[in-house]
């Protein structure tokens, strides 16, 4: 079984993501030169997520590679687009 081809977020959508959130990690806080930041999906691509900045978070390596493909909220939690609730659950599940 072949793997699946990883979708590419634009390198724009990519930094206003990074801007928005301040350049940290939005699960606990780590900035760079410290960290290494990623895109993350806050509700993953297999269940339904997109690549629109509403669902994009920036994401330490850390944080990202032990979250996998886990959405560590339910998705009917934030109906608001208010990411502020989702990310202290998040900060909470990770510390």
């Amino acid at each position: 079984m072949p793997a699946r081809a990883r979708r590419w977020i634009p390198w724009r959508v990519r930094f206003e993501v990074l801007k928005r959130d301040g350049f940290r990690c939005r699960y606990c806080g780590a900035a760079a030169p410290g960290a290494v930041l990623v895109i993350d999906h806050v509700r993953p691509l297999h269940e339904g997520g997109t690549d629109d900045p509403g669902n994009l978070i920036t994401s330490c390596e850390s944080c990202n590679s032990g979250k996998g493909a886990k959405p560590l909220v339910p998705p009917d939690d934030d109906q608001d687009g208010d990411l502020s609730s989702l990310v202290l659950a998040l900060r909470e599940s990770v510390v």
